[in-house]
C-alpha cells in the first residue's frame, strides 16, 4: 500500500458532506483496494457524528455569528505508526476548521480541496432544508456568498485564512419568494406584485427587450423590518449553482441586468 496515493483527511470529509463531489468515482474506487482509506473513512464518519450532537433545534433568524470549536482531533497511533513507516513523505494535507453558533444550533465547516486548492463552505443544522439560500460572510473578507440547495458555497481558490479571521456571519433570509416564467409580449415592460407567507410584499419588474432583460425589486412591504439596516436583495435560480446575484436595495429598490425572463427565479431578502 503506498500511502502517498491516499486522498487526504479533508477528501474523506468532503466526499461525506459531498454527494455531488466531481471526483466521487474515483474515491470509491480507490476504496476498494485500500483498506487503510476505509478505516479513515470512518473516523470522519465519527469526527461528523460529533458535530451532529452539537446541533439543537433552537436558532435566531437574523445575522448569527459563527466562531471557531473544538472537536475531538483526529488522532490514532495505527495513522501515526502507517504515517511514520513512509517517512517524512506523508499524504497531501490540507486545511479544515469548524465554526459554529453560540447554542451549537448552526454548524459551518470550511474544507480545503486538496486537489483543487479551492475553500469549500457547508453549512449544517438540525434542519438540512434551512442552510439553503444562506448569506454567509466568510473570513472577515467582506465578500458574500449564497449557499445552494445543499447548503454549501465553493470560494475559490482562495488563500487559507489567518486565525484571527476564521469567523464568518450566517444571514438568515428575513423573506423568500418565487418568481415563475413570465409571458413578455410585445411590451418591454413586465410587472407583479409577489406576496410572501408572513405578509412580505414585492413587486418585481423586467424591462429591456430580448430574453435578457434588467430586473428591479421593490420591497413593498416587510412584516419585520429593522429601522436603519438596508435591505440585501439575492436572486438566483433553483439548482443552478453558478448563477447568483446580492445587491442592497438604495430607496428599497435593487436592480439586476441580464436576468432571463423565461426562468423560475428565488428572490430573497435580508437585513
Amino acid at each position: 500500500m503506498d500511502i502517498q496515493k491516499c486522498p487526504s483527511l479533508e477528501e474523506w470529509e468532503r466526499y461525506l458532506l459531498d454527494d455531488r463531489m466531481e471526483n466521487r468515482p474515483a474515491l470509491e474506487q480507490h476504496l476498494k483496494d485500500c483498506a487503510y482509506c476505509h478505516f479513515i473513512l470512518e473516523r470522519c464518519r465519527q469526527q461528523l457524528a460529533q458535530l451532529e450532537r452539537t446541533w439543537s433545534a433552537s436558532g435566531s433568524k437574523s445575522v448569527i455569528r459563527l466562531l471557531p470549536i473544538e472537536v475531538e482531533a483526529f488522532t490514532d497511533d495505527r495513522v501515526a505508526r502507517i504515517l511514520a513507516a513512509q517517512g517524512e513523505e506523508k499524504t497531501t494535507q490540507t486545511a479544515s476548521v469548524t465554526l459554529a453558533s453560540k447554542d451549537r444550533s448552526i454548524v459551518l465547516r470550511a474544507v480545503q480541496d486538496a486537489q483543487s486548492k479551492d475553500i469549500w463552505l457547508y453549512l449544517m443544522a438540525a434542519d438540512p432544508a434551512s442552510c439553503r439560500g444562506i448569506l454567509v460572510r466568510p473570513f472577515a473578507t467582506g465578500a458574500e456568498y449564497l449557499t445552494d440547495d445543499n447548503g454549501r458555497v465553493n470560494l475559490g481558490r482562495v488563500d487559507w485564512p489567518k486565525e484571527e479571521m476564521l469567523t464568518a456571519d450566517a444571514v438568515f433570509p428575513v423573506a423568500t419568494f418565487s418568481l415563475s416564467p413570465i409571458k413578455v409580449d410585445i411590451d418591454d415592460v413586465a410587472s407583479t406584485v409577489l406576496d410572501g407567507p408572513s405578509g412580505d410584499q414585492i413587486r418585481v419588474t423586467f424591462s429591456g427587450k430580448g430574453r435578457n432583460r434588467r430586473l428591479e425589486v421593490k420591497v413593498l412591504k416587510l412584516a419585520d423590518p429593522q429601522k436603519e439596516t438596508p435591505v440585501r436583495v439575492a436572486v438566483r435560480k433553483p439548482g443552478d449553482e453558478g448563477f447568483v446575484s446580492i445587491e442592497t436595495a438604495e430607496s428599497d429598490l435593487a436592480y439586476f441586468d441580464n436576468i432571463n425572463v423565461q426562468g423560475t427565479l428565488e428572490i430573497y431578502l435580508y437585513q
